[in-house]
């Protein structure tokens, strides 16, 4: 049902981006395309972009998944994948723009990461007049909708790709969905130390882990990601700790070990996920949310 109620939102969205509702405005006998981002702001382009810069290395992962990789003139470190991407010219990171070197690509549009980049990148596009798309997901279902929107952009048709990621989300939700109804493991999710951080609430990670059958013992929270000190871990009982990592750190384990008396301590629960699986919003969010799921079960 709820990959059905996702599909028909999807099909909805696209209807609309394609249809009288949201674009086909003419003005002077050409076609513009009218999108909302997430922002609640209103993008107008007169055709689709040819230009487009990322900064945000998994919105530039995004444009490559619905084919408009070969519009990629720029982006920020870390944009690594796919491969390609690599050879795309950098332009700064999420806290420094070189806007000298971005006038040089002539962007026709720039993708923004709203928690990311500050007001004043926003701002700075607007004075230079470059068309700017906020993206702000926070739930799953926001990578479909945010396929959609884009595509729309660039002029580019990913229904397929869009239909794939539900099935597949769908598939691994419905596999524990028994797991969830008898009961969820309480998990700290560690995403840095140190300091030690973790994720609140309104967060992919912390949606990833409800999924699997479990719930984020920091889920009260609304902030995306804060500091917390070892007490607060040990009053919440995790029965099971997420390290968001690249690399199996001994050290990490060793840390917890001390701390016997939590029941993923005595159990020995320690599951490892790959960050850019995890927080990077495109379709490789499904081997995370595999991983996640088969780390826990």
């Amino acid at each position: 049902m709820r990959n059905q109620r996702l599909l028909g939102s999807v099909s909805a969205l696209l209807l609309l981006c394609s249809g009288n509702v949201i674009a086909d405005i003419r003005d002077e006998k050409e076609i513009s395309t009218l999108v909302m981002d997430d922002a609640g702001r209103e993008i107008v382009l007169l055709k689709p972009a040819e230009r487009v810069v990322s900064m945000s290395p998994g919105l530039a992962e995004l444009i490559f998944a619905i084919g408009a990789g070969d519009r990629l003139v720029g982006t920020v470190a870390y944009s690594d994948y796919p491969e390609a991407a690599r050879l795309v010219p950098v332009i700064g990171d999420y806290q420094a723009i070189d806007y000298e070197s971005l006038l040089l690509l002539q962007p026709d549009l720039v993708l923004l990461w709203g928690s990311g980049q500050g007001a004043a990148v926003s701002e700075k596009l607007g004075d230079l007049n470059i068309p700017y798309y906020v993206a702000e997901m926070s739930k799953i279902d926001d990578v479909v909708t945010t396929m959609a929107r884009l595509s729309v952009l660039v002029g580019v048709d990913s229904l397929d790709l869009q239909r794939t990621f539900v099935d597949q989300v769908s598939a691994i939700t419905d596999q524990y969905s028994s797991v969830t109804a008898i009961g969820k493991q309480r998990v700290f999710v560690q995403i840095w130390h140190p300091p030690l951080m973790t994720v609140g609430g309104n967060q992919f990670i912390s949606e990833i882990v409800s999924r699997c059958g479990g719930t984020n013992v920091f889920a009260d929270r609304s902030e995306k990601s804060f500091t917390v000190n070892i007490e607060s871990v040990l009053t919440r009982q995790p029965d099971v700790i997420l390290f968001v990592s690249k690399t199996r750190d001994a050290e990490a384990i060793a840390m917890w070990k001390q701390f016997g008396d939590i029941p993923a301590v005595e159990h020995h629960r320690f599951v490892w996920a790959d960050p850019d699986l995890l927080s990077r919003a495109g379709p490789r969010i499904i081997q995370g949310l595999s991983t996640v799921c088969e780390g826990l079960h």
